[in-house]
């Protein structure tokens, strides 16, 4: 069988139609799982930045109660 016959052959199409929408998936996963990254990320940044503030309001209560 030509490689042209079998290109319109309807288990051709449907197979190709399945290889379209799986990789269509595939990228949606990925972006999914960049947003997820990024996402953690910011979270990280900001636990850091809140264990930072309550550090430096333990320092400034300790400098008030000595000042007193």
């Amino acid at each position: 069988m030509s490689e042209q016959r079998w290109e319109h052959r309807p288990e051709r199409r449907i197979h190709l139609q399945v290889l379209d929408r799986t990789a269509e998936f595939i990228a949606t996963l990925r972006e999914q799982v960049k947003a997820e990254r990024q996402a953690h990320a910011e979270t990280r940044r900001l636990l850091a930045l809140q264990e930072r503030v309550e550090e430096l309001e333990a320092q400034l209560s300790e400098t008030n109660r000595r000042k007193r």
